[in-house]
């Protein structure tokens, strides 16, 4: 099948030159919608570029503030839309109307000012231009934990967290289910093990944020190792937390708390999304603590938790708050093995998260026959994670 070609009609101005510093623009527009990416180089030197070049060495620059004026006659401006840069240096306008425009950069203390003629056009947009909504994945799966101790009672001494080889395997067939075959998937961003560590998922995050359209939806799935509380310097820390790859429960106890991933800190994350629809999967012990609404007595001042609970957003958890996790070791998590069951079973065209919760919990319940495994939904119920036949958006 062919794919549609997308025309981009770019802008380019290059050596401008403003007290001392070069400017270079170079933007991209879509019918009504412009893009860019805001940099600085280590001579001081600005950029625009119409996609991401970060990896070329350039620092993006954050929270600078974008406007587009419509250019009514000589002199003569009306602000018709504003944006500031995310923390990759990105700007995005939709729906700009046609005619002649003046971006305006603010830096500094200086405001550069750029003329853009906007045509008329039925330019096909990108998908995260568009009102078209995509889910975006950021899919985390692990089961080596190197810096974690838990206690062995058979030894009686901390041991590592023992490697079951089942949680890198659920996000694998996690992906192959939900992004795979699913017709609206998007970005996906698949972590396990290693490559897990707690600064990837949050930049996983954070880009799946920065390619999200205004209609968009994300889901951030994590199966792996959560434990009640973490212990560091002979002190213990009650914290409503999952463990990345490189977490640590000994030592200085601000390493220790640093490098867990707390409720807040998650709820923090996801927040930089455009909009609300977020669905958190946690296959993980004691889940339900990210929406149980509780703060756990701490005396770790840097941290104020903040649970997902009356957010916004869907949360499935695979867990109540004081219980643990079952899992197959041929096929993986229960509660990740039912929702992809609930894929193939639903016979629905749109399928929403809240359906595959109570297809796994219910399958978990009644044909296995578990009752001290309790999953817990938070959250809209309508919020559509799955679209099984092809379809055409209008």
């Amino acid at each position: 099948m062919k794919k549609n070609l997308v025309v981009l009609i770019c802008l380019l101005l290059i050596s401008t030159l403003f007290t001392g510093c070069q400017f270079f623009l170079h933007v991209s527009f879509y019918g009504g919608s412009i893009t860019g990416y805001v940099y600085e180089d280590d001579d001081g030197s600005i950029i625009i570029a119409p996609e991401d070049m970060s990896t070329a060495g350039y620092t993006p620059l954050a929270n600078v503030t974008v406007s587009v004026h419509n250019v009514l006659g000589r002199g003569i401006k009306e602000l018709e839309d504003t944006d500031t840069t995310r923390a990759d240096g990105r700007f995005f306008f939709d729906d700009i109307s046609p005619g002649y425009k003046c971006l305006e950069i603010e830096w500094g203390s200086k405001v550069y000012e750029i003329r853009l003629y906007i045509p008329k056009s039925k330019i096909p947009m990108p998908y995260w231009a568009t009102s078209h909504p995509k889910v975006h994945y950021v899919i985390i799966g692990i089961d080596s934990y190197p810096n974690w101790l838990v206690w062995n009672d058979k030894e009686k001494k901390s041991m590592p967290v023992p490697n079951y080889d089942v949680s890198a395997r659920d996000a694998r067939a996690f992906k192959r289910v939900f992004v795979d075959r699913n017709r609206m998937s998007g970005t996906c961003y698949l972590l396990t093990n290693k490559n897990a560590t707690k600064a990837n998922i949050r930049y996983a995050i954070e880009k799946a944020a920065w390619a999200a359209g205004p209609n968009d939806y994300l889901v951030v799935y994590f199966s792996g190792y959560a434990d009640w509380e973490i212990w560091a310097g002979g002190v213990t820390k009650p914290l409503d937390h999952i463990v990345p790859y490189d977490g640590k429960n000994y030592g200085d106890i601000n390493q220790a708390v640093n490098s867990v991933i707390t409720d807040g800190e998650l709820e923090s994350w996801i927040s930089s999304f455009p909009n609300n629809n977020v669905t958190v999967i946690l296959d993980v012990a004691y889940a339900a603590t990210f929406i149980d609404g509780e703060v756990r007595e701490q005396s770790f001042d840097e941290f104020e938790l903040l649970a997902l609970k009356g957010k916004g957003y869907t949360v499935l958890a695979a867990a109540e708050t004081y219980e643990r996790t079952k899992a197959w070791e041929s096929e993986g998590s229960l509660f990740t093995t039912g929702l992809l069951e609930g894929v193939y079973a639903i016979n629905d065209t749109y399928i929403t998260a809240y359906q595959l919760f109570v297809y796994a919990r219910d399958w978990m319940w009644e044909d296995l026959n578990v009752t001290d495994q309790n999953p817990v939904f938070e959250g809209p119920q309508n919020r559509v994670v799955y679209i099984r036949n092809p379809y055409k958006w209008r």
